[in-house]
């Protein structure tokens, strides 16, 4: 997985924490999202989306950065 945030998208994985990622979506638009990562797939990083409240795909190549947030239980 060649990504920016590579680092924090692991720890959030792993750890269970959220993380705020700054992407480029498919039409160009620069988007954030605060995600709780659950799987890093050759497809996609797979992560429920707190603001659609519900699992999403997003590409590592369109991530522009990564940071994790404070703990928070996952909620849906």
């Amino acid at each position: 997985m060649a990504v920016q945030g590579r680092k924090e998208i692991e720890i959030s994985q792993r750890e269970h924490r959220p993380v705020s990622l700054i992407y480029l979506d498919s039409k160009g638009a620069i988007s954030q999202r605060v995600v709780q990562v659950t799987d890093v797939t050759d497809e996609g990083i797979q992560a429920y989306c707190f603001l659609r409240k519900k699992p999403r795909t997003f590409r590592p190549d369109q991530i522009l950065a990564a940071s994790l947030q404070a703990r928070r239980p996952l909620t849906r």
